[in-house]
C-alpha cells in the first residue's frame, strides 16, 4: 500500500508540473518569437525486492528479486527551438530571425534601491537572448542626435562589438539578411553601424529561460559551451541563419498538439 500510494504521488506532482508546462505554451501562443517547452522526465529510484527461496522452482531461469519503481519526476524543462511562421509588418524595427540563433539584449543591473550596480565607475550589464524581434528606436538621454535600438520593455539590443545599437535621429534605418546595419539620411547617404549581435544555441538544454521571453545562462556554465558568436557576414551565412527585416516570427506553439498532450 505504502508504494502504491508513494507511486501515485509522485506521479500526480510530475503531471500537474507537465500540466504547468502545456498551460504556458497555451498561453503564450500569440507572443512573437516565443518557443514552445517539453517536459523531460526521469525514474526517481528503483529497488530490488527479494523473493523467498521457494519461489525458485524447477525449471525458472530468472534469479530470484524483482524490481520495484518509485514513480518519476520532472527532470527538466526542454525549449523546443523550431522555427515558427513569419509575419510581415512593414515596421523596419521589427526583425525576425530564421534558424537557430537569438538576438543579444543588455540590461543594467539594479542594486535593492533600484540603482545601476557599477563596477570602476561602469554599469555592470546582465546579457540575455530572445527570438522576440519587435524592437523600437528609443530616445537616449542626452543626446539629441542619435536613438537606439531597444525591445518594447527597454533592453538594449546590441551590435557585434557588443555595444548598443545607436542610429541617427531622421535616418532610415536597413538591415540586411546577415544583420548587416546602415542607416540612410534624406539624401540617401550609407551611414554603417556594424553588425546585430547574434549567437546560434549550440546545446538548447542548458539554456534557462528567465521571463519576459527571454533566456540566460545558469550560473557557472560557461558561454562558449552553449552559444556560438556569429560575428562577420560569412558565419552567419554558414550557420544557416538568416536576419528578415519589416518582419515577426510568430510562436510555433501548436494548439492541436497541446490539447491533444493535456487531454493524454
Amino acid at each position: 500500500m505504502n508504494a502504491s500510494m508513494i507511486n501515485s504521488s509522485t506521479a500526480l506532482s510530475s503531471l500537474q508540473r507537465r500540466i504547468d508546462i502545456i498551460a504556458n505554451n497555451v498561453a503564450n501562443v500569440n507572443t512573437n518569437g516565443y518557443k514552445r517547452k517539453e517536459a523531460v522526465f526521469q525514474d526517481i529510484l528503483t529497488s530490488v525486492r527479494q523473493q523467498e527461496a521457494s519461489m525458485q522452482l524447477p525449471g525458472r531461469l530468472t534469479p530470484l528479486g524483482f524490481t520495484e519503481g518509485w514513480g518519476s519526476r520532472l527532470a527538466r524543462q526542454v525549449v523546443d527551438f523550431s522555427q515558427g511562421s513569419l509575419v510581415g509588418t512593414d515596421n523596419p524595427t521589427d526583425l525576425a530571425l530564421e534558424g537557430e540563433a537569438l538576438f543579444e539584449l543588455a540590461e543594467p543591473v539594479l542594486d535593492a534601491a533600484g540603482q545601476p550596480v557599477l563596477q570602476d565607475g561602469v554599469p555592470v550589464m546582465e546579457t540575455t537572448w530572445t527570438r522576440d524581434g519587435s524592437f523600437m528606436l528609443s530616445p537616449i538621454a542626452g543626446d539629441p542626435n542619435n536613438l537606439v535600438l531597444t525591445t518594447r520593455d527597454g533592453r538594449l539590443v546590441l551590435n557585434a562589438a557588443g555595444q548598443p545599437v545607436t542610429v541617427p535621429v531622421h535616418h532610415r534605418l536597413v538591415i540586411d539578411p546577415t544583420g548587416q546595419i546602415t542607416a540612410y539620411n534624406d539624401r540617401d547617404e550609407a551611414v554603417a553601424l556594424g553588425q546585430l549581435r547574434l549567437v546560434r544555441v549550440v546545446r538548447p538544454q542548458l539554456l534557462e529561460s528567465v521571463g519576459e521571453n527571454r533566456y540566460a545562462l545558469p550560473e557557472g556554465t560557461a558561454r562558449g559551451d552553449v552559444l556560438e558568436d556569429l560575428v562577420g557576414a560569412d558565419a552567419v551565412t554558414q550557420a544557416g541563419v538568416a536576419v528578415h527585416q519589416g518582419v515577426l516570427e510568430q510562436s510555433n506553439v501548436d494548439l492541436t498538439v497541446e490539447m491533444t498532450d493535456l487531454i493524454a
